[in-house]
């Protein structure tokens, strides 16, 4: 996550489908597409809505508390509940610079 607990900006992960993109998910309010995202006791992400990817791989997928959940559209883990955890971006992701 990127920006500051009272105004996150973005939401920085690596694609969980294997196709190594670096994902950026606009936590901007009034922008769109957006996303919400919040931080646990644990410090482990939710974001919300699901992400879909419409280049690369196209999967489709929650992050929930920290973990990626695949819907079942994405051909990956068929919604079944599979999790893994989540993947940052790249060094100096999920510090929170502004």
């Amino acid at each position: 996550m990127v920006g500051t607990p009272d105004r996150w900006k973005w939401a920085c992960l690596r694609c969980p489908g294997g196709c190594g993109e670096i994902l950026l998910l606009s936590l901007n309010p009034t922008g769109r597409p957006r996303w919400t995202a919040s931080i646990d006791w644990l410090g482990r992400p939710t974001v919300q809505p699901s992400v879909k990817q419409l280049n690369g791989c196209r999967c489709h997928f929650w992050i929930r508390c920290g973990m990626v959940e695949w819907c079942s559209d994405s051909g990956r883990g068929g919604g079944d509940g599979t999790t893994h955890p989540v993947e940052g971006g790249s060094p100096g992701y999920g510090t929170n610079a502004s």
